[in-house]
């Protein structure tokens, strides 16, 4: 009926989308949607969603809003090898870190190529106290970085390449700090609009204000909502009681788990 993972709610995550392509409509942004629907379903709160271009006035003032509102930063995008691709220096200039060879994202990026990697090197100049994240789709690694009391991950800007690298790299390193649990459930209702449910379930939203509650403009109509809990046994109490509220107030077809 619902999906239950253990997860921090508390940690609040910044994600910085950097790109002219996707400011100039030529790239479709499909990572931050991504990002945040994991990050929600791992317990995160994605605090601010920013997109700016490859300019570093716009990425220095991007980076420096998420280290200033949320515990955890994640980027994506300019961590090529072309000019415009500047990320991993500007983070380095933001963080006051020198850029350093870093052996094991050149031994990545060896790995990667399989020959003379002159052309490639740009990627393996890391920021001091780096690691490098193994990118198995493409060539230069994503980056982690611990400082302050803050977290970074820079990521590559193209998806698949970005996908691999958070699922393999970045998950394993997030549900480290895990310490609440998180459910998401939909609901398919019998409505047609969305101002029905809407008006259905505004005294159960008040309720419970520790949940999210999200109506969709679909036929019918669908509610998703967000549970987060400090135990196994709260959540699932929690989610029973909305549940239950929802059907003496609403018609329900069916209850599934978010994908």
């Amino acid at each position: 009926m619902c999906e239950m993972v253990f997860s921090m709610s508390t940690k609040t995550v910044t994600i910085v989308i950097i790109g002219s392509e996707v400011l100039k409509g030529i790239v479709q942004d499909t990572n931050s949607h991504w990002i945040a629907k994991k990050l929600t379903r791992l317990g995160y709160k994605v605090r601010k969603i920013i997109t700016v271009p490859d300019e570093e006035d716009e990425v220095i003032w991007a980076l420096r809003v998420g280290l200033d509102s949320s515990d955890i930063v994640i980027t994506t995008g300019g961590l090529g090898f072309t000019e415009d691709d500047k990320t991993i220096s500007i983070v380095a200039r933001v963080l006051g870190l020198n850029l350093v060879l870093n052996q094991e994202a050149l031994e990545m990026i060896k790995r990667r190529v399989g020959g003379e990697v002159s052309y490639w090197v740009k990627a393996a100049y890391l920021p001091e106290r780096a690691k490098p994240l193994y990118n198995p789709l493409g060539v230069a690694p994503g980056v982690y970085l611990k400082i302050d009391g803050k977290e970074l991950f820079l990521l590559p800007g193209v998806p698949s390449e970005m996908t691999s690298i958070f699922e393999n790299e970045v998950e394993p390193l997030l549900k480290k700090r895990l310490s609440q649990y998180s459910s998401t459930i939909v609901i398919t209702t019998e409505y047609t609009f969305e101002y029905e449910v809407d008006a259905l379930i505004s005294q159960i939203r008040r309720n419970y204000p520790s949940a999210y509650f999200k109506t969709h403009t679909t036929i019918p109509v669908k509610l998703s909502i967000v549970v987060t809990a400090e135990n196994s046994k709260e959540l699932e109490d929690t989610i029973n009681s909305i549940l239950l509220d929802l059907s003496r107030v609403m018609k329900i077809r069916y209850i599934e788990k978010s994908s």
